[in-house]
């Protein structure tokens, strides 16, 4: 069953924007003629290769990747998750006579499961083996490439499907009065073993109880991976948001002490974890013949790839004929004028990519250059605050487009500036982002969504990236 309505509402979303603010600005230079010369239209082939991603950093980000997914084109994906939790306050003690009732480990959802919504999962909870976060600090970067070291905590969860859009009843104790039921926004909800929990934090508690890093040092966390023996049909990642300011994830205690009467009273700690606290272990398995195409321009198919898979390089090979041909014209002082350039990438996955499939195509693609050093930088077209010739993203582009199946990006002052001299085209890129706005370049790689494309290559017989130039060239 797929999960495309979150995807397919906010892709309409975006491209009303998108066909709102590109109606003006199509007309741009499509005049046969002006007081400078002569405009004309031409489509250039480009090159383009699939090349390993560089590895995502993990921690900190918007949403934690975490599941297990068959990728019938890219083979297989596995997201793991570490998490280290925080004190429920300064100097926390449970009291000298507590007993345990239960603990629970609670992740709320982000919004976004990539794969198949009714997969059936046996999630497994191991204890971390090594200090996270390695400074008192918490800002410890770690990437999706990390391999951490956990022992056996013996804990596994059965769990029917990735419910990322189902709220949850949870009991609330309340002190003194009659316990409420209240609902909760999406989230998994995972029984570990009280007894051994509650022995483990008391012994963390009683060597450092004051600050989180002395806690950290002594409770070292939790691992959480999937049991994939177990999943059914083909499996999904699911992502967990522990950033945002409603995230309530972590460590739920509830535990009893006697009140002053000789009664039980029943409470409640929370251990937080957080998105400085979490970090996801990323390992794809592409099959032999998807690696055998790497780097090779002539093939049909080329892929993208989050969470540290796939980018796609691509070459404007033929703009040194172009600038050869106005210069042997015009004259070595002439140059042209780039009244628009776009580049157009087909997508060609799926023969009906928003129908009855589980692996929908990237609502958003980036696009980025590199410098001398190999330093990734936004394009000119996409330098947000950098560059006073940068355009809003909707007019940049990247997004897809699911009539014609195509990926744009209004390039025009990038391949002006190469035209000239002013910039030189080391390595540019294509990778998959998340589809909202975030008002900066978008040019780092995505651990924060799972969504991938498959793009049209240089062999394809149907269809092909192209780059199409409006310019002016001079009299």
């Amino acid at each position: 069953m797929p999960q495309t309505k979150y995807y397919i509402y906010s892709i309409l979303a975006t491209f009303t924007i998108i066909f709102a603010s590109c109606q003006k600005s199509d007309l741009i230079g499509l005049d046969n003629g002006s007081a400078n010369g002569k405009s004309e239209t031409i489509t250039s082939a480009v090159d383009i290769a699939t090349v390993p991603e560089d590895s995502v950093v993990t921690t900190g980000v918007a949403q934690h990747p975490f599941g297990f997914l068959k990728d019938p084109v890219l083979g297989e994906t596995e997201a793991n998750l570490a998490l280290a939790f925080n004190l429920p306050s300064s100097a926390f003690s449970f009291g000298n006579d507590a007993t345990i009732d239960s603990v629970v480990l609670v992740l709320k959802y982000g919004n976004e499961l990539y794969g198949d919504s009714i997969s059936n999962y046996n999630i497994r909870v191991a204890e971390l083996a090594e200090v996270f976060p390695k400074s008192a600090s918490s800002s410890t970067t770690y990437y999706s490439t990390k391999t951490w070291q956990s022992a056996v905590l013996g804990t596994t969860k059965q769990l029917k499907a990735f419910s990322y859009g189902d709220t949850v009843r949870v009991q609330q104790i309340v002190d003194g009065a009659t316990d409420t039921t209240k609902k909760f926004a999406p989230h998994v909800r995972i029984q570990l073993s009280a007894s051994s929990i509650f022995t483990k934090l008391k012994s963390a508690l009683a060597v450092d109880s004051v600050t989180n890093f002395g806690f950290q040092k002594n409770f070292k966390g939790l691992y959480l991976t999937l049991d994939q023996a177990a999943i059914t049909n083909k499996g999904a990642l699911t992502f967990f948001d522990l950033a945002s300011a409603s995230n309530f994830s972590g460590l739920e205690v509830y535990y009893k002490n006697k009140t002053t009467a000789g009664a039980l009273d029943t409470n409640m700690a929370l251990f937080a974890t957080n998105a400085s606290l979490a970090a996801s272990n990323v390992i794809h398995k592409h099959p032999t013949a998807v690696k055998a195409n790497e780097g090779n321009v002539n093939v049909s198919e080329v892929y993208v790839q989050p969470l540290g898979g796939y980018r796609a390089k691509i070459k404007f090979t033929e703009l040194e004929a172009l600038k050869a041909l106005v210069s042997k014209t015009a004259g070595e002082n002439k140059t042209i004028t780039i009244n628009r350039a776009e580049l157009v990438v087909p997508e060609v996955g799926e023969s009906n990519p928003l129908a009855n499939t589980y692996l929908v195509p990237a609502p958003r693609l980036t696009l980025y250059r590199t410098d001398i050093a190999g330093v990734r930088q936004p394009l000119p077209d996409n330098a947000v605050q950098m560059d006073p010739r940068y355009l809003s993203e909707p007019l940049f582009g990247g997004f897809y487009n699911s009539k014609t199946r195509e990926y744009r990006f209004v390039v025009t002052s990038y391949v002006q500036d190469l035209l000239t001299g002013r910039l030189k085209e080391f390595d540019t890129f294509i990778a998959p982002i998340r589809a909202n706005f975030t008002g900066v370049a978008n040019i780092t790689g995505a651990g924060n969504t799972a969504r991938r494309a498959v793009l049209a290559g240089k062999t394809n017989t149907n269809s092909k990236v192209r780059l199409s130039i409006v310019y002016t060239k001079p009299d």
